[in-house]
This record gives C-alpha cells, structure tokens and sequence, in this order.
C-alpha cells in the first residue's frame, strides 16, 4: 500500500518542472580532431574555488575566469541554437568567453525580453541519451561539445 501512494508523489515530482542538468565537473584538458597532433590539449580549465578558470593552450596561452551557464543562461544558449528544450535540457556549459555588451534596447528597457547568454563560446556535456535524442549529436562518441561563432559546435575530446 505504501508503495502505491509513493509512485504517484514520484510521478507527479517527476512531471512538475523540466528537467534539471546535473552538476558536471568541467575540470580537465580538452582538445579537438583539428589540432596539430592528436591529443593536443586546446584548453586547460581547472578549479579556481568554486568556479573555474580556463586557459587557453594555443596562440597566447590566454586564462580567464570561468563560469557555468546557470539555468536562464543555458536556456538562453539552447534557444540561439535552435536546440529542442526537452532534448537539449540535460547540457551543461562552461564558459569564458566575454559576457555580451548590452545592446541599446537593453539598456533603456525596465527587464530585458530575454537572458543574456553568458558568452559566446560555451564547452558543453551533453550526456549520451540525450544525444541519442538529437539527430545532429546522434552519432557522436564524445559528450562534450564546443560551441564557436566562426566554426558552429564542435566535438571536444576530454583527456588524460
């Protein structure tokens, strides 16, 4: 009896919101299939307290303070991309790139129509059965995605 009153509260909890993506630890080397030589790190994010700090292993070996897209942040990136909400709602990102100026209209509006994304270039996981539910990320092997205005998402490769 106890379990019967049980599944319906799982059920109804389950059902009342959307769901949340789960903490990911973003700390490690990543890479891509377009470096120099296989395997070669690209960035390097570690823990910096409880956010994160990225370095960037090519070109000038920039470092930068690190952030993972809250909830509005996520959605606002998810929208951009044109990513389905129930299939895109397990991702979670990371990112360090500059925060977007405000635009004139935000300025002089009282609330913004929409959340600003954090940034522009986002590393993300998206974990294996929602790829599975993406067609586009179906077949990939990696979860972990980099999003790039100039090349569009890109399959990063965490390393040892």
């Amino acid at each position: 009896m106890a379990v019967r009153l049980r599944l319906p509260a799982l059920a109804a909890m389950a059902l009342a919101g959307p769901l949340q993506a789960a903490e990911v630890e973003f700390a490690g080397r990543y890479g891509h299939r377009f470096t120099a030589a296989p395997g070669q790190p690209v960035w390097i994010v570690e823990r910096d307290g409880d956010d994160y700090r990225a370095t960037t292993v090519t070109g000038d070996g920039d470092v930068r303070p690190a952030r993972v897209l809250s909830e509005d942040g996520r959605r606002a990136f998810r929208k951009k991309m044109l990513w389905d909400e129930a299939d895109a709602a397990q991702a979670s990102c990371l990112d360090w790139s500059d925060p977007p100026a405000p635009t004139l209209r935000d300025m002089l509006a009282e609330a913004p129509a929409e959340p600003a994304i954090a940034g522009a270039s986002p590393l993300c996981h998206v974990p294996a059965a929602q790829r599975a539910r993406m067609t586009w990320l179906a077949n990939r092997q990696s979860a972990w995605f980099y999003y790039d205005p100039m090349a569009g998402v890109m399959e990063a490769d965490r390393l040892p």
